[in-house]
């Protein structure tokens, strides 16, 4: 998978305004609303420039969020991203890529099935 597809979980902080959440939520898949202003969203990191230039979004966050960003940060949210930042993994591959992939190449046709938590709950190979 090209790394600029590769789907990726970010750090999002806004100025605490709906206007400003609602376009985030447009451009990338909610994960989480830690709060009014900061926001945990999933998307390809070919999409990151246009999350970046949304009206009202403060900072962009892949990896860890910066000191800066984190002394203006109440003691929810600090305590949100540093639980967020010790993460094992944050970038990922789609559900399935693999079996997707490996379905393909021995001529299996399956179903998926992913709830809203974005974990695998079960795979049906289809006969």
């Amino acid at each position: 998978m090209n790394d600029l597809q590769q789907i990726t979980e970010l750090v999002v902080l806004v100025d605490g305004s709906e206007v400003s959440r609602t376009n985030v939520r447009r451009c990338a898949a909610l994960v989480h609303v830690v709060s009014s202003r900061l926001l945990v969203v999933r998307l390809r990191r070919s999409a990151m420039t246009s999350l970046r230039a949304i009206p009202g979004v403060v900072e962009v966050c892949e990896d860890n969020v910066p000191d800066y960003i984190k002394s203006e940060l109440n003691e929810a949210e600090a305590l949100f991203v540093a639980a967020w930042e010790t993460q094992p993994m944050r970038s990922k591959e789609r559900a399935g890529e693999l079996l997707k992939h490996l379905a393909e190449e021995a001529d299996i046709r399956y179903h998926i099935h992913v709830p809203f938590n974005g974990l695998v709950d079960s795979i049906t190979i289809v006969t």
